[in-house]
């Protein structure tokens, strides 16, 4: 539900506002968001997430990291649990539809 009470129109609509939430705890708290570029996670792993977060928040620092072998939003995994990227195959209508709910101010 919205802040006003009723259903987000489209799941678009729902995460532009969880990363406008996200946008503005940034700017009211920032010592709280630590921003990680998904191109680094893929460049360098999920433990150089972790490499991070323990120079900032070495409190906060498990001893032992246990990786997540794989992840698959837009890829599949194989036999070894191994992550392989892949295009979502959406139709082009599809990306039409996406592109015209987008907030282009995010």
């Amino acid at each position: 539900d919205n802040d006003a009470g009723g259903r987000f129109q489209s799941v678009v609509d729902l995460r532009t506002h969880k990363y406008k939430g996200y946008a503005a705890l940034a700017d009211r708290c920032p010592d709280n968001v630590f921003a990680v570029r998904y191109e680094d996670l893929v460049a360098h792993s999920a433990a150089f997430l972790f490499d991070v977060l323990k120079l900032h928040l070495p409190a906060c620092a498990r001893p032992t990291f246990v990786p997540v072998l794989s992840y698959a939003k837009f890829g599949t995994t194989n036999a070894k649990r191994t992550h392989v990227e892949r295009a979502p195959d959406w139709s082009q209508p599809d990306w039409r539809t996406l592109l015209d709910l987008l907030d282009s101010s995010l």
